[in-house]
């Protein structure tokens, strides 16, 4: 038999795995391809207008931070997965499970491959997005904290938000607990996207949420995170110079951290660690305003809204509710900065569904709620 050529072995097996992931009529549109290629080739362009040499800008881009996402991204799957294993699943050998599940994915790339895909997508996404907020102190020094602190206490009768969220829940074991709540923002949001990734219905609320997703992060989390640069209430006092109406805050949590873990006061000085040296990492960026925790958290209501899941509904309220009042318990936003996230996210995510709306009845026109084939 003749010798197979290995690069034509490549070729085949590509265009093979290209038209597995087009039949996806999420993984297969071009478009979210689009949305995170251009955020990567603009950051290239900034920084080669910068004057920094392609080295440097492959270091900003990927190489600084695209094994932590990768990390991040894939770790998470992984974790969503057992997750779902052990308490959705629950089945009497989860061993043998896993085992099937393997032997089912390798079996099966039509079905792996456009989820992979979407996974991979993300991870590029991360690194480029983590290297953006690293540089948005360059771009624009912090600048808009006392204007924030103002409008803060203006549209809260005089009073600055932390005062009310304190005296609501005074104790050191509710603030321990709301920022138990905060740190599992990571993982919640994590997973919703992930959840999304692999589904297999609901394609056009599936790229909806995927498109707001990426347009969230690259509108609000950096456009805007720029143009309104500002650090937060727990450096207010390190940006401005000025005296700090927050010291009272810092020092209470300082002082209910004796008591019960608040966490957020570690994270704070390692992010302000890092910001100093000009390291560039996914630990390395800080932004305030808007606050994408809650922007991202109005997306999960939005989301659980269109599923038409009641307890959904509720749960994602209740969780967006719990992550605005602990921005501002723990001294990381001003509440301006959680109110603007979340009316931003409103057209960000009705644009979003009438562009998919009108990709997926143009280009899959009969096929779009049907994934199962």
């Amino acid at each position: 038999m003749p010798r197979l050529n290995p690069w034509t072995v490549l070729v085949a097996k590509a265009s093979q795995a290209r038209w597995m992931i087009r039949r996806d009529p999420v993984a297969g549109d071009r478009l979210l391809l689009l949305v995170v290629g251009s955020y990567g080739i603009s950051l290239v362009v900034l920084l080669a207008l910068a004057g920094h040499s392609p080295g440097e800008a492959l270091r900003w881009t990927a190489l600084n931070t695209l094994p932590t996402a990768a990390v991040t991204v894939l770790g998470g799957a992984v974790l969503f997965y057992l997750v779902c294993l052990v308490a959705v699943r629950r089945p009497a050998s989860p061993f043998a499970t896993l085992r099937r599940d393997i032997a089912f994915v390798i079996a099966n790339p039509q079905r792996s491959l456009p989820i992979a895909w979407l996974l991979l997508l993300m991870v590029f996404f991360t690194a480029f997005f983590s290297a953006w907020k690293a540089m948005i102190p360059q771009l624009q020094p912090f600048a808009w904290d006392p204007a924030f602190s103002q409008m803060d206490r203006w549209l809260h009768g005089g009073t600055h938000p932390w005062r009310y969220t304190h005296a609501v829940f005074s104790s050191a074991l509710a603030t321990s607990i709301i920022n138990l709540i905060y740190h599992l923002w990571f993982v919640v949001i994590h997973f919703s996207v992930i959840w999304v990734a692999v589904s297999r219905g609901h394609s056009q609320l599936r790229l909806q949420y995927l498109l707001s997703f990426f347009l969230a992060w690259i509108i609000v989390g950096t456009i805007l995170a720029i143009a309104f640069s500002s650090a937060g209430p727990c450096y207010f006092e390190r940006v401005t110079g000025l005296a700090s109406p927050y010291a009272d805050l810092m020092q209470r949590l300082e002082l209910q951290q004796l008591r019960y873990p608040v966490w957020a006061l570690g994270v704070q000085e390692l992010l302000w660690a890092n910001h100093v040296r000009g390291a560039n990492g996914m630990t390395s960026g800080i932004s305030a305003m808007p606050s994408m925790h809650v922007g991202t958290c109005v997306l999960l209501v939005l989301l659980a809204c269109r599923l038409g899941s009641r307890r959904a509904v509720v749960c994602a309220t209740f969780f967006l509710f719990c992550i605005l009042v602990g921005s501002v318990h723990l001294g990381w936003h001003y509440a301006v900065d959680g109110y603007a996230a979340g009316l931003i996210m409103l057209p960000i995510w009705w644009i979003a569904g009438k562009v998919t709306r009108h990709r997926l009845d143009s280009l899959h026109g009969e096929t779009m709620n049907q994934d199962k084939r």
